[in-house]
C-alpha cells in the first residue's frame, strides 16, 4: 500500500529543488561567461550611422518595464538621464521633435530559460536594459544597445549592481559616440557578480527539510509499532479468554 504520509514531504521536496535550481540559473548563465553585452546594431552587419556622432540633442523617453523586471524602471531612465546631463556630450530636449536622436530606454526581462524537476517546471528571467537609438523623423531604430541587471539575494547588493548597469549604459553611450572612457569605466563593463554557491542558503532551506523528512520518519516508525503493540495486546487478550485469534478484532 502507499505509503501516503511521505506524500507531502516528497512534493515539498520537489518545490525547494525548484527554488534551488532557480537560484542557481542567474549565476551559472555568469559562469558560462554571459558578461555584460557590448554595443549591439539591429543588424550585425550594418554600418553605425553618422548622426548618432554628430548629434547634439537627444530626447529621452522611458519605454517602461516589461513583466518580471525587478527594479522600479523609473529610476532607471532618472539614473540614466542624471548621468548623461553630467557628461555633457548631448543636450536633453523637452520634445521629441527638437532632438536630433531619441533614446527610448526599456527595462527588459526576457525569459531566460526552464528549469524541470520531478514534474515540475519554472522558467526564470535575465533582466536587462535595453537603449533603442532612433531617428527622431522616420521613427527608424539605428542601434541598440543592451545592460544586464543582475539581481543578486541581499537588497543592497541589489541596489549596488542596479546602479552599475546604469553607469554601464552611460558608458556603451560615451563608446558609441566616440567619446573618451575612463580605465575605471572600461574596467566596470567587465564586472558582474561571482558565480557560485549560497552555503547560508542551502542551510537555511535544506536544514528544515532535513529536520522535517526525519521527523516524519520517526513519527511514521512510532505510529508503526503502536499499531504492532496494540495488536500484540489484542491477541494475548483472546488467547487469555480461549478466543481464536481469527474473531479478535484486528484478527
Amino acid at each position: 500500500m502507499k505509503d501516503t504520509a511521505l506524500v507531502p514531504v516528497r512534493k515539498l521536496v520537489s518545490i525547494l529543488v525548484i527554488v534551488l535550481l532557480l537560484n542557481q540559473s542567474i549565476p551559472a548563465q555568469v559562469a558560462a561567461g554571459q558578461a555584460p553585452a557590448a554595443a549591439q546594431s539591429p543588424a550585425a552587419t550594418q554600418a553605425m550611422p553618422a548622426q548618432i556622432r554628430t548629434a547634439q540633442k537627444i530626447f529621452l523617453a522611458n519605454a517602461g518595464a516589461q513583466t518580471g523586471f525587478p527594479y522600479d524602471s523609473s529610476v532607471a531612465y532618472q539614473q540614466l538621464a542624471d548621468q548623461l546631463r553630467a557628461w555633457g556630450r548631448y543636450t536633453l530636449a523637452d520634445t521629441p521633435a527638437e532632438a536630433d536622436l531619441i533614446f527610448q530606454l526599456k527595462s527588459a526581462a526576457p525569459i531566460g530559460g526552464v528549469e524541470v524537476y520531478d514534474g515540475r517546471g519554472a522558467s526564470y528571467r535575465l533582466p536587462r536594459l535595453e537603449l533603442t537609438i532612433v531617428d527622431p523623423h522616420t521613427q527608424t531604430p539605428l542601434w541598440v544597445l543592451t545592460e544586464n541587471v543582475y539581481s543578486p539575494v541581499r537588497r543592497k547588493d541589489k541596489t549596488d549592481w542596479f546602479t552599475v548597469a546604469v553607469a554601464n549604459l552611460t558608458t556603451k553611450v560615451k563608446e558609441l559616440a566616440g567619446a573618451p572612457v575612463t580605465p575605471a569605466e572600461t574596467a566596470q563593463l567587465e564586472q558582474f557578480p561571482r558565480a557560485g554557491h549560497r552555503p547560508w542558503l542551502y542551510a537555511v532551506i535544506l536544514g528544515p527539510l532535513a529536520l522535517g523528512v526525519a521527523g516524519g520518519l520517526i513519527l511514521h516508525h512510532e505510529y508503526e509499532n503502536s499499531l504492532a503493540n496494540m495488536k500484540a495486546s489484542q491477541d494475548a487478550f483472546c488467547e487469555a479468554n480461549h478466543i481464536p485469534l481469527s474473531e479478535c478484532a484486528g484478527g
